[in-house]
């Protein structure tokens, strides 16, 4: 009989899920930069959506964009 063989790890696969959520977080962010006030209205009336602000919504929308580039 046949020894069952470990599951091999799929480069192309991991790298499909890796580039779909790269762009899919780069998207929400981007628009969520598009539909924030300016930068000192955000920051002087501490603006908020979905419990991030202008600032955090940037970091995310730069490392993402890190991530989609590797």
């Amino acid at each position: 009989m046949n020894a069952p063989t470990a599951p091999r790890f799929h480069w192309r696969a991991f790298t499909s899920v890796l580039l779909t959520l790269g762009f899919m977080m780069m998207a929400l962010s981007g628009t969520m930069l598009f539909l924030s006030p300016p930068g000192r209205v955000a920051n002087w009336t501490n603006w908020t959506l979905l419990g991030l602000r202008k600032s955090d919504w940037g970091a995310l929308h730069l490392w993402f964009g890190v991530l989609f580039l590797a």
